[in-house]
Parts: structure tokens; sequence; C-alpha cells
């Protein structure tokens, strides 16, 4: 725990910080904590509004406000340098990090990083409606997670009573029902050419980062596959599935090793 937010930590070694999706939280990274942890200090922070982290602990929901807030809880924590693991949500945030610090966060590891730049899943656009986002906002609580999952899974029968239990933690109050629509709407969508001028920044840090893997989404090959390293065909971009980390955690335990 670092102050007001909820981190799970473990390990020692050079600074692993894992950055979850929108709607998800640090139990996300479950199959993974562990065996990373061997080789790393692993730091798998609850965004605001998810998890066991309060909404209240920041202003606003924009991905700014975020990152802001993510590289103060490093300084808090001491953490100079890290490597970066993001989905979703957090592939963005991770790629702004970098973006911002290229020199602080010299390697990156992005599981559909565009997610919240160039879109949101359909399953929370919604949120964003005048009025009805507040009152679906209400009616999304822990009792909807395994519809949600179902739609976010494309390995179904991985979808067990602990997973859903997990992820309803992030839907368990109104005030983070809410919080999950105030980040939806405030989420600034970039125009393609703004997202593509970040990639191109971004592999022009190559002389900053010691290497850049992305897994990614049918969807996503278009922004940011000039960025993808092939991992002798052990990993392959999943169907319509936002959680690769669930789906293929030994293999993406090596490649982040």
């Amino acid at each position: 725990m670092i102050l007001d937010w909820h981190i799970k930590e473990a390990g020692r070694g050079f600074p692993l910080v894992l950055l979850h999706g929108l709607g998800a939280s640090s139990f996300s990274w479950r199959e993974n904590i562990g065996p990373l942890s061997q080789n790393f200090q692993v730091l798998a922070p609850d965004l605001p509004g998810h998890g066991r982290t309060s909404p209240t602990v920041v202003a606003d929901f924009r991905l700014e406000t975020l990152t802001r807030e993510i590289l103060r809880r490093l300084d808090e924590h001491g953490v100079a340098q890290a490597a970066l693991v993001g989905n979703s949500l957090g592939g963005s945030l991770a790629l702004l990090l970098a973006w911002q610090c290229p020199e602080r966060f010299p390697a990156l590891v992005l599981l559909a990083p565009g997610v919240a730049l160039e879109r949101l899943p359909l399953i929370f656009y919604p949120l964003r409606l005048p009025l009805l986002g507040t009152a679906l906002a209400a009616l999304l609580g822990p009792w909807t997670t395994r519809t949600a999952l179902h739609l976010s899974y494309y390995r179904r029968e991985l979808i067990t009573p602990e997973v859903v239990a997990g992820y309803a933690l992030t839907f368990r109050t109104l005030a983070q029902r809410l919080a999950l629509r105030r980040l939806a709407c405030q989420i600034d969508h970039w125009p393609l050419s703004r997202v593509e001028a970040l990639q191109v920044l971004i592999e022009a840090f190559d002389n900053f980062l010691d290497g850049t893997l992305a897994l990614l989404e049918r969807n996503y090959h278009c922004f940011f596959g000039a960025i993808v390293k092939e991992l002798s065909g052990e990993l392959v971009a999943s169907r319509s599935h936002s959680a690769p980390h669930s789906l293929f955690s030994p293999v993406l335990g090596k490649a982040l090793l």
C-alpha cells in the first residue's frame, strides 16, 4: 500500500510496474506477479476507482491526470526507473509515460495499448450517454461481471467463480461505478494523426528503450504494428480478447524475462 493507492508489491530487483485495463484491477496480473517477482521488484497498482483504490484519490480521470499521479506514486516509493507493462487503458498510460519520460522507463510491454487513445471497449461506450449513462453505471454492479468477462475472454472456460469475484471488486460500490462513467466520459480520444505521431516518437526512443514488446489485438495492428517483435511464433494476437496476460501468462512471463 502506498498512501491511498492499493498497490501489490513483490520481489526485489529492477522495478517492473504492471498497469491494468479499464474496469479491471491488479487482480488481472495474478498469474504473473509471483513468477515475475523472482527477477523484479513488481508493483501492480489498482488505478483510481478500480479494485481497492478509492475514486477520490484523483480530481479527475483524464489520461494526463492519471499519468501524473502514477509518476507521483513512483516518486513517493523511491522508484527512479522502471519497466512498464500495460494492458488496455494501462497500455495507453504506459505509452504516455514513456513519451513524457523516456529516460525513466527503459522498457515497455504493451498489451492492446491503443484502447484508451483510439476508442473505448464497446461495453463502456453507453456510459458516455447523457443521463442514461449515469443510470447504466448504477446498474453495473458485481452481478454484471460475468457478462462483461464473456465479452472480453476468448477462452470462456477460464471464467471461473474466483475470476468473477476478483474482477467484481471494481464494481462493488456505486461510487466506483460512477467513477468508471467519469473516466469513460473524460477520456479524450485522439485522432489517428496524433496516435501515429505518438508511434513515431516511441520508435524514436530506441536510444533510450532497451526494448518494446507489443501484443496486439487485430484492431490495433494498423496503429502499432511497427513495434511488434515476434517471439518465435509462440505468442499470437488474440481474437477479440482484451486480457492476453490471463490467456498467455506463461509465455508472457517468458517474454518479460
